[in-house]
Order: C-alpha cells, then structure tokens, then sequence
C-alpha cells in the first residue's frame, strides 16, 4: 500500500475575489470570480509569464517521502485527500492507513510515522469453540497465535501481540441468573523489532489474570450485570499497549463493573 498526496501547493493556492469596474454614471461594482484589479495597471506579456513560472506545479508524495520511480512504488495505492481523512475518522494519514497491507506504524514514544515496507510474511491461527456438557452451562475456549517477520529487516514485525489462551465458564444458577468466569492466559513475547523501531519495543513478559461476572435477566429484553476484571489485581502489560519506552501504560488492577443492557 501507498500513501500518496497529489495537488496544487499551498503557496499557489487563493480564493476569488471581485473586480472593482469604476463607469462613469454608475456606482462602483462587484463582480465575483476574478482577482482584484483596482488601482492596479495590468500586467504586460512578460510580467504574465514571469508570474506563472513562479506558479508551482503539483507534487506527489509518495509514503518513502520523495516522488519515487514506477519501478521502487508498489502497484497497489491509497489516495488520500481532506475528505478522506474525514470519512475515515482519522486525525491524520497515519490512522487512516492503520492496518492497512504492507504498511506499519513506528513509535517512539513522542510520536508515530508511518513507514511503507516492501515485504513481509504474517502466518498464524485463531480458534474458538463452545461447548454444552450439561444443560444451562457453557465451557468457552479460544486461542490465538501470530508471527510475523519483516522480511526487509530479517527481524521480527513490529508490534505482534502475544500468544493467548482464553478458558471460560458460564451457567445458570436461577431462572434469571447466570454467573460466568473468564481466564487470560498470554505468553511471553521477546519477538520484538530492535532494528525498525529503533529499540523503542520492549519485550514484556507473560501474565494470566481471571474476570467473574454475574447477570440478573428481570425482563425479557433488558439485564443488570456485576462483574470484577482481574480478580486477583496481578500487574502486567499489554504488548501493544502505548507508552514512552520503558514507562508503557500498565493495565489496570482489581476493577469493578456495572452494566445494563437492554433491546427496544
């Protein structure tokens, strides 16, 4: 993917205004869709041409930083303008590319670019199932490993999550009642990118914390729900969460949480 920026300069860029047309008789007029020329002799045939050569033609930006040859710009390519960048929610290209083929997005702490890169390998496997050993109670399983390796680099991609194992339970223990638990269990990552991201990502290390939760169901459609995330107030840290390098956001502790849902 490119990110790619084409239009006139700014420096180039005004906005119409009037021409002033004094006839005798007549008040002074406005007349929309031409520059001001009002007390001002025009312009001679070499003062034209000197003025448009100063006009700068328009650019492309490429996501290298430089208009670059067919050759060293990738096939595929995102076209971003104003409009753009709103219709995606995005404060600036570099969310609005977020996630996007090929492209990754570097930190170091202070703030973000968004670099092209030419050749990546992502492989992995996610899975989830649900099982029913008993009437009104669920056992719950997921598991999720990725790798990923910058190919440019020969290193490890930036910003893998770690390989995670999820246990759960859930049943009924009234009518209108269910209780459930939930497991995290997250291995150690130590793929990291030292070379792209310049020894800003760290390695973090593994964790397993625990959720309860209870559910009232008073109406058809609408519940109360209670539950407590990290059970056991264990520290630990995201891999992908953001921070200055060594000093990345913890997560939070022992948490309490109410909730309701409802359907109309």
């Amino acid at each position: 993917s490119l990110l790619l920026l084409s239009g006139p300069a700014l420096a180039d860029t005004a906005l119409p205004d009037a021409t002033l047309q004094q006839e005798p008789g007549r008040n002074t007029q406005a007349r929309p869709g031409n520059r001001a020329e009002a007390a001002r002799p025009p312009r001679d045939e070499a003062t034209a041409g000197a003025a448009d050569e100063q006009s700068l033609a328009p650019v492309s930006v490429t996501a290298k930083g430089y208009a670059s040859e067919d050759l060293e710009t990738p096939v595929s390519t995102s076209a971003l303008d104003r409009d753009e960048l709103l219709r995606r929610n995005a404060q600036n290209p570099g969310e609005a590319l977020r996630g996007e083929p090929g492209l990754a997005v570097a930190s170091d702490g202070a703030g973000k670019d968004t670099v092209n890169i030419s050749q990546v390998t992502l492989y992995g496997f996610e899975a989830q199932g649900k099982w029913q050993p008993r009437s009104g109670h669920w056992l719950k399983a997921g598991l999720s490993v990725v790798r990923g390796t910058n190919d440019a680099l020969d290193e490890p991609l930036f910003q893998m999550p770690a390989d995670e194992l999820t246990l759960g339970w859930e049943g009924n223990v009234t009518p209108n009642w269910t209780t459930d638990a939930t497991g995290r269990f997250v291995r150690r990552q130590n793929r990291v990118a030292t070379v792209f991201s310049r020894g800003s990502e760290n390695e973090t290390g593994g964790f397993a914390t625990v959720d309860v939760g209870a559910t009232w169901r008073y109406a058809k459609s609408q519940s109360l729900r209670i539950g407590v995330k990290n059970l056991f107030d264990r520290a630990y840290r995201e891999h992908l969460a953001l921070g200055v390098s060594g000093q990345e956001i913890p997560m939070p502790g022992r948490s309490l949480v109410l909730g309701w849902r409802g359907e109309f």
